[in-house]
């Protein structure tokens, strides 16, 4: 995470206007703090109905399946241009 987040900030602030910083880095740290605050609504339910793999398990397929949107996403915006 130390290296990640940093990149993050510098990938999104090279995309928006200068007009619009503050607000994509104030909600990229929003969803970041949101995530740690709702993760546990989420992953005890299925950890204490079906165990703690399967909840890393089906947060990962979710993960990697918003992966492959964003990618998907990206590829499509290249071939706009």
């Amino acid at each position: 995470m130390g290296v990640f987040l940093p990149n993050l900030n510098l990938a999104i602030l090279s995309r928006v206007s200068e007009g619009t910083c503050g607000r994509a880095l104030g909600g990229v740290t929003t969803s970041r703090y949101l995530g740690q605050f709702l993760s546990p609504f989420y992953s005890v339910p299925i950890g204490v109905a079906f165990g703690l793999g399967f909840a890393f398990e089906v947060t990962g397929y979710w993960l990697f399946a918003i992966a492959v949107l964003f990618a998907g996403l990206a590829v499509a915006e290249r071939v706009v241009r």
